[in-house]
């Protein structure tokens, strides 16, 4: 039993470094990646950190500051388009309601023609074959 317990905290143990080497990898990667990744860092920075220990902090401020502006940018060219798409929309209207007074005029000039024809008496000679008819309409 004790070989046993002797097994298993050894297990444990190793498992502990595994982790803690694989931490200590993963961080020393995240740092280089923000380095690299960072606007402000140059081989001048990176040597002069005891004077300048929050650049990398400066940087992120930087990139959110730039960010920000490019966000602001692309919400102030959206309101651009809205603004344009809807005065369009209002042309748009304006026109289809012109276009629609149009209709009503034209509709109601043919409605005033049928009654006047329908009041008349018009007659129509069509002539078929050998004979002539004549036919009112």
């Amino acid at each position: 039993m004790p070989e046993q317990q002797n097994e298993l905290e050894r297990i444990r143990d190793e498992r502990r470094r595994e982790l803690f080497r694989q931490s200590l990898d993963d961080a020393v990667a995240e740092s280089c990646s923000e380095i690299g990744d960072s606007t402000t860092a140059t081989l001048g920075s990176v040597g002069n950190m005891g004077e300048r220990d929050d650049f990398l902090s400066v940087s992120v401020k930087e990139k959110e500051k730039e960010d920000k502006a490019a966000r602001d940018k692309e919400l102030k060219a959206l309101e651009v388009k809205i603004k344009a798409l809807e005065e369009k929309w209002l042309t748009n209207s304006e026109e289809m309601q012109a276009l629609k007074n149009k209709y009503d005029e034209l509709n109601s000039k043919v409605d005033a023609l049928e009654r006047e024809l329908r009041g008349q008496s018009i007659y129509v000679v069509r002539i078929e074959g050998w004979g002539a008819r004549v036919v009112r309409l």
